[in-house]
């Protein structure tokens, strides 16, 4: 098993024996530490996905609502605002998920027996692989919640 769940180097700014020593030094004086900041950094992301799903629901359904009132600009300005609005969530969105994979790399290269290494490790045995969920939810779905509705104020435009 130790073979399988060995450290690897997955940070740029800092070595694992210097992750280490700051886990430790937090641990130590009962400060905020990796686990803490990996929790607060996912439940943020959580927590602004929902919102720009709300909010992507809100424009979009709004949309359709108004697309047979034959008025144009009203599409256009839903559409133009949904957009706005949505690109400044998902900027949000892919900083928090930034944070969230420093973190789980963080937490990966603190050694061979925290729980984190275990679940790992076993999750890796696993056909499926949940290290894509994080993908979908930070970068993939975004990214379309913000291009359909970029489409959407285009082709508005384009008929108007």
């Amino acid at each position: 098993m130790k073979e399988d769940i060995k450290s690897k180097q997955h940070l740029l700014a800092y070595t694992n024996e210097e992750i280490i020593e700051a886990f430790d030094f937090q641990k130590k004086n009962g400060l905020w530490n990796f686990y803490d900041e990996r929790h607060f950094c996912e439940n943020l992301l959580s927590q602004r996905f929902n919102y720009l799903i709300l909010v992507y629901s809100i424009f979009a359904s709004a949309a359709v609502a108004t697309y047979n009132l034959n008025q144009p600009i009203i599409l256009i300005l839903i559409f133009g605002l949904g957009t706005s609005i949505v690109s400044m969530i998902c900027v949000t969105i892919f900083r928090v998920y930034a944070k969230v994979i420093i973190s789980l790399d963080i937490l990966d290269s603190l050694g061979e027996l925290h729980v984190f290494k275990f679940i790992r490790h076993e999750t890796s045995r696993r056909k499926i692989k949940f290290s894509y969920a994080n993908k979908i939810i930070g970068i993939y779905l975004p990214r379309f919640c913000f291009y359909t509705l970029l489409t959407g104020l285009l082709v508005s435009i384009l008929q108007f």
